[in-house]
Formats: C-alpha cells, structure tokens, sequence
C-alpha cells in the first residue's frame, strides 16, 4: 500500500500512546520521526526560550517529510497547519493514566534519559493528562476546525490504533 502523507503530525494526551504510533508509523512509512521531547528538553531541565523553540520548529517544518510526536500546545498550530495529516489520539483517561504509571520504570528512547525517574516530570506528567480533556483536547478540535483542509483521523482506542497501523 502506498502511504500518501509525508507530513504528519500525532496529538495526544500524556500516556496515549503517541510515541508508540509514532515509532510504528516511521518504521512503516520510512517518514523520518522527530520527537520534540528530545529536542525542547535539555540537561538540568533546561529548554529553548520561547522564540528559540518557535525557529527550531520552523526549521524542522521546511522540510519535505516528517513525522513530529508531541503536543507543545503553545505552538501546535504552527505543525497543525503544515501537516497534511493529523493523527488524533483520543484515549481513555485511564487508560493513559494507567501508561504514565507504567512509563516511571521504563527506559524510553523518546523522552531525555535525565528526566526519567523523576518525580516531579512524573507529577506533570498527571496534572498534564488530567486537564487534557478539558483544555487541550477542545484546543485540537478547535485546529481541525480552523484547518478543514489536513485530514484528520481519530483513535479512540488501542485496537483501532493497532488496526490501523496493520493495514499500512
């Protein structure tokens, strides 16, 4: 089957499984995956000012493909409108819950070694997945809305996202 997106961009709450999906659909498409975890934290919890963090994502978007995994709401729309497809990630609140609970003791190739085991990265971790459907999810239907022209696919599970990722 021919892939027909070579921008995509996977939203969702912490614990959803975007890094998953993301690392499946690279290997599947052969699209190169940026996870902007590794690129906005740095050591000693450090990240690019604001302005900085903008241009590194400007940079990245010239590109011709791309498959970018992270929220980074203040500055999604700027993915939002370059992408020609957006995966959605609408899982369970529990569920993903459940993930960040499971994610204190993995070692993950998507997330800054330094920050792993951290209990304060954990707590914002929680309050992030927390409020997710009630002010970053309305802010993702918000963009579909704004950009009818970027498909947009919703999971609402873990079956549909393994499903899908068989069919590519």
């Amino acid at each position: 089957m021919h892939y027909k997106y070579k921008k995509v961009i996977v939203l969702g709450n912490n614990g959803s499984g975007k890094s998953y999906f993301s690392k499946k659909l690279a290997e599947k498409t052969k699209l190169p995956l940026i996870h902007l975890d590794l690129i906005y934290w740095q050591k000693n919890w450090e990240h690019p000012c604001r302005e900085e963090w903008i241009n590194i994502q400007k940079n990245l978007l010239k590109n011709d493909s791309w498959i970018i995994d992270g929220m980074y709401i203040s500055t999604f729309e700027m993915r939002f409108k370059k992408a020609e497809v957006v995966y959605f990630l609408d899982i369970d609140n529990d569920l993903c819950l459940e993930s960040v609970k499971q994610r204190e003791h993995e070692k993950r190739s998507d997330f800054p070694a330094f920050l792993e085991k951290n209990q304060e990265q954990f707590d914002i971790l929680v309050d992030g997945l927390l409020e997710f459907q009630e002010k970053r999810k309305p802010q993702i239907l918000e963009m579909h809305r704004k950009y009818p022209s970027v498909d947009f696919i919703v999971f609402k599970t873990r079956e549909e996202i393994n499903s899908y990722l068989k069919t590519l």
